[in-house]
């Protein structure tokens, strides 16, 4: 994601690493410690996906503290768009 020196080659293409279903995200090492957290939050999609289709409001609330910074620029994003 560098930006290039002018007149300097583009390096070659990074090789692709195709995961199956049912990889381990270990299993590709480039990864690095990335893989057990993209390992954790697939186990936790299918509580996700379930918990989302019970919710009878098509409403999505955020949470309290951890999300403030999103609610505030999804309100100054609507107030530019209203404009």
């Amino acid at each position: 994601m560098m930006p290039l020196a002018k007149g300097e080659p583009r390096p070659a293409p990074a090789p692709v690493h195709w995961l199956d279903f049912d990889d381990d995200y270990c299993d590709a090492e480039e990864l690095g410690m990335l893989a057990k957290v993209f390992n954790q939050d697939v186990v936790n999609l299918p509580h996700v996906q379930r918990g989302m289709k019970s919710i009878k409001s098509k409403e999505i609330v955020f949470a309290n503290y951890g999300e403030t910074k999103i609610r505030h620029f999804h309100k100054l994003l609507n107030a530019q768009l209203a404009r």
